[in-house]
């Protein structure tokens, strides 16, 4: 059973909450209809993901034997066969697009969203991830589109400035990764690493780093609707929520600049504790800013 739940990423399902995003900030959570339409979206993208990471499994297999983590993955090991792996990953695809066709508020919309995902990591595994920039798009994408799933699924609108907001951390986010990489690996362990270097990943991470604070300091005030700060609890959760990111992305770049982090977004939150605490802490001022007066 571990080694299922390994080749099936469960632990990287975490990611996947971005599905959660338009329902928790348009404060429809509270209600029962709403919140079991987001945890069914939850779950059908978490299928489709996970169906998509036994393809990368299997396609990477070789790779992956030759790799100093990578080689413990089921496949790679042996653990798993190949014609089981199969079957597994064709089931959790059909049964994540089958739970968006009597659930989904916008079904075309989602099964599309949500087929796009498929296609592009599909793409990504066999060979667009060796692409430099290209790879970066991809994976960058990839967070966007869990967004805009999780909006047609439950039929909430993405504002303006939350859609520039995931789009801009999830870059930096992806370049991180491959930041972390270098630092761990060096540029032999993936192709495209070989045409990156750490300066320049560095000079964009900080670009995109800042473009997204910016845009998610927007989106929290333009939701006040308010010249000046008020003082309900509510208005100063939302405003604690600014420095609590400010320094969640400065303690994830500090980890994958100093640590032994492969910058995988999911492996660096669980693995620091501090890093941890603070993405805690803005899940709770978010909760209370958006439910509370």
């Amino acid at each position: 059973m571990c080694e299922w739940l390994k080749l099936l990423r469960v632990k990287h399902w975490l990611k996947n909450l971005l599905v959660l995003f338009p329902l928790l900030f348009s404060g429809r959570a509270v209600q029962p209809d709403a919140l079991i339409q987001g945890i069914v979206a939850f779950l059908a993208f978490c299928f489709m993901a996970s169906a998509i990471y036994v393809v990368n499994d299997i396609r990477d297999a070789e790779n992956d034997r030759a790799h100093p983590t990578k080689c413990l993955r089921p496949i790679a090991s042996g653990a798993i066969s190949t014609a089981p792996a199969i079957v597994v990953a064709c089931v959790f695809a059909v049964l994540a697009v089958v739970l968006c066709i009597p659930c989904a508020q916008q079904t075309p919309l989602a099964i599309l969203f949500l087929i796009a995902y498929a296609v592009l990591n599909i793409a990504y595994s066999f060979g667009c991830k060796n692409v430099p920039i290209l790879d970066i798009a991809m994976l960058s994408v990839g967070f966007l589109l869990r967004i805009l799933f999780g909006s047609a699924f439950c039929g909430i609108e993405v504002s303006s400035w939350l859609f520039l907001t995931v789009l801009s951390l999830s870059v930096f986010l992806s370049l991180g990764k491959r930041r972390g990489e270098i630092e761990r690996f060096g540029t032999s362990a993936r192709a495209s690493l070989m045409r990156y270097d750490k300066s320049f990943l560095d000079k964009n991470m900080y670009v995109y780093l800042g473009l997204g604070l910016v845009f998610y300091s927007l989106w929290t005030f333009q939701g006040m609707d308010v010249a000046y700060l008020g003082y309900s609890i509510g208005q100063l959760a939302l405003v604690a929520g600014i420095p609590l990111a400010m320094f969640a992305c400065m303690r994830y770049s500090f980890c994958i600049e100093r640590t032994a982090s492969d910058g995988d977004p999911i492996g660096v939150v669980l693995g620091d504790k501090p890093l941890l605490v603070l993405m805690i802490l803005w899940v709770v001022v978010m909760i209370i800013g958006v439910y509370m007066p």
